[in-house]
């Protein structure tokens, strides 16, 4: 075949392909967003979302609980607030010591509050240091000593 019956070949194929189509990206951007979004309030994030409570979480939330003085503000059933940002951090030196230090929202029936704890673990079990509701600028509830505190000026 001649160079010039390889051209004409080529551009017999050309016409009968339909043009190329540049790939959008802003067609992929929502879904990869929406999948971002879902692995993280899914598996990243599980103190947000409620999902899963650590060992340590559940004390805390055990010890605000049976605080008669937590329920008289909070109201009964105090959980983990669906909405509200949640920080802190764990660290372990092995599987069966470490410590614990969060922040996160909890609600009850009348209102809600941040709930503040630390925790440390010694041969496999957790203790409480500390369990703090800040109810306002003002006040707090130690919720191991069950007691209201004011803040002052």
């Amino acid at each position: 075949m001649t160079p010039q019956q390889q051209l004409e070949a080529h551009e017999r194929l050309r016409r009968r392909l339909p043009p190329a189509q540049p790939i959008s990206k802003a067609g992929c951007a929502l879904p990869l967003v929406l999948a971002g979004l879902v692995m993280f309030f899914l598996f990243l994030s599980p103190r947000t979302c409620v999902m899963h409570l650590a060992t340590e979480d559940q004390l805390a939330l055990d010890a605000v609980n049976k605080c008669e003085v937590a329920r008289e503000h909070l109201g009964n059933d105090i959980k983990p607030a669906w909405a509200g940002c949640t920080n802190g951090k764990s660290s372990c030196s092995d599987f069966r010591n470490g410590s614990s230090s969060w922040r996160f929202p909890v609600s009850g029936s009348k209102a809600r509050a941040q709930l503040r704890f630390s925790a440390t673990k010694r041969k496999g079990k957790w203790k409480l240091s500390s369990v703090v509701l800040q109810l306002d600028e003002d006040h707090m509830i130690d919720a191991m000593e069950c007691r209201l505190i004011e803040i002052p000026d």
